[in-house]
């Protein structure tokens, strides 16, 4: 009991501020707790937020705009490597480590060279052989003006854990993401196996972006996994209302993202007016039919994404309500309209597979479809043609659609039938059942996508 009263007596106590120069005094003094009273703080710098409480007072607003960063430096893949859209520290106005809480903060000015609101630290284990995090993201809002070319509201999990045991814990509840290019990113990116993340997200609202949720059980990497529970979330007006892939490369190109899992679990969650409201891909590869095939390495084999839904709400998306893809391929230019195809996720070179990719749709219980069909569609590969050359999105405002000029809505709707080159959907149950109790679907996966799924193997 001494001890602990000790301890208690030498911890320093919570802190209440009111400009950035008492906000750094507190961080760098170990304040627990720190309340920021209302008003808006203009930062001209990064803040590294460890362990600590951060809690706004009435109206409080961060403002990014006047951050000056040092010259950024690369994070190198697991193998080594860089590429042009590699991560780089700092990019972010906030990097949160340990136990650390975000709450009732509008955070506004974001552009880059800055890269995100709130990010996870780039160095999980700091030369550990283990390291746990836990982030909160509690009442706050995130605004990005369409100029301003902001790329991730939040991006949270591992970074850069290659060589050690790295576990976050993410909550998101009750946050409001407006306007930049992705809302919230979950992820491990350019980490190995010992990678893991459990993310809950709560009531959250996102808007306006090419992808709102992300979420990916390995990036550039090998053996990561993401284990999500959502429930009551809003995914509105963006191109991709949420993405959820096993695993993948980046633009760039680089390395592929391989053996990575992310078992999803979504309650009650609404997807209103994307152009896709679900994404479900367990491989995904990024390349571009104008540009010759991509390189060998970039490779994204074996990765699987198992998913449980219990009432979602789809209204107002343009193409598909839900996707449910095997292995996908992203941007695949002019090629793509003489070949669907595109390069399947886990194909090295013409004729030589990796393992394949792997999608497990659990439970798609009591979907509710308000445009009174359900546009939901399954492959075990299929490449998404023209769909970032025909809808609009803030990199790309007003499309010229050059490389797709006669492809229709419905072609888009309805991927064409490719060979599934080892990648699979498999759907848990029977193909008769599934079409008893879903009989508003726009079309139907064959027979032999069912079966009997082990849950959680």
């Amino acid at each position: 009991m001494l001890l602990v009263l000790a301890a208690l007596a030498a911890a320093p106590p919570p802190v209440v501020v009111a400009s950035v120069a008492e906000l750094d005094d507190a961080l760098d003094a170990g304040a627990p707790i720190v309340t920021l009273r209302a008003g808006t703080y203009v930062l001209d710098h990064p803040l590294e937020l460890h362990d600590v409480v951060l809690r706004g007072a009435g109206e409080v607003t961060i403002d990014v705009s006047a951050i000056v960063l040092p010259d950024p430096t690369p994070i190198l893949d697991c193998a080594g490597g860089s590429t042009p859209f590699s991560p780089v520290v700092p990019a972010a106005a906030l990097v949160v480590s340990g136990a650390t809480t975000v709450e009732n903060i509008h955070f506004v000015g974001l552009n880059l060279p800055l890269i995100t609101y709130i990010a996870s630290t780039a160095s999980p284990c700091a030369g550990a052989a283990r390291a746990r995090h836990r982030a909160v993201i509690r009442k706050c809002t995130f605004t990005s003006a369409p100029d301003a070319f902001a790329v991730y509201d939040v991006s949270l999990g591992n970074l850069g854990a290659c060589s050690c045991e790295s576990s976050w814990e993410v909550t998101l509840a009750d946050d409001d993401f407006d306007g930049a290019l992705w809302g919230a990113f979950i992820e491990n990116q350019y980490s190995n196996a010992g990678a893991r993340v459990v993310a809950t997200l709560v009531r959250n609202r996102m808007a306006g972006m090419i992808t709102a949720l992300a979420v990916e059980g390995t990036a550039v990497g090998d053996g990561g996994r993401v284990t999500g529970h959502a429930t009551g979330n809003v995914y509105h007006d963006s191109l991709i209302g949420v993405a959820l892939l096993g695993g993948s490369d980046t633009e760039g190109p680089s390395h592929g993202g391989s053996h990575g899992v992310v078992d999803w679990r979504s309650v009650g969650e609404r997807f209103e007016d994307d152009v896709i409201g679900l994404s479900v891909q367990a491989g995904r590869r990024h390349t571009d039919g104008r540009s010759g095939p991509p390189a060998p390495g970039q490779v994204s084999a074996g990765n699987r994404a198992q998913v449980w839904m219990w009432a979602p709400v789809f209204s107002g998306n343009v193409l598909h309500d839900a996707e449910f893809f095997g292995s996908g391929t992203e941007e695949p230019g002019d090629a793509s309209l003489e070949d669907p195809v595109g390069w399947p996720a886990n194909q090295v070179s013409p004729g030589v597979l990796a393992g394949g990719n792997l999608v497990e749709l659990m439970m798609f219980a009591r979907p509710v479809f308000r445009d009174g069909i359900g546009k939901v569609v399954f492959r075990a590969h299929a490449a998404d043609a023209c769909v970032f050359e025909k809808f609009p999105t803030p990199i790309l405002p007003d499309p010229d659609g050059d490389s797709c000029p006669d492809v229709s809505l419905d072609e888009l709707r309805h991927p064409a039938d490719t060979p599934d080159f080892g990648n699979r959907v498999v759907i848990a149950g029977d193909a008769a059942a599934f079409r008893a109790l879903h009989p508003d679907l726009d079309e139907y996966p064959p027979a032999s996508y069912f079966g009997f799924v082990w849950p959680g193997r």
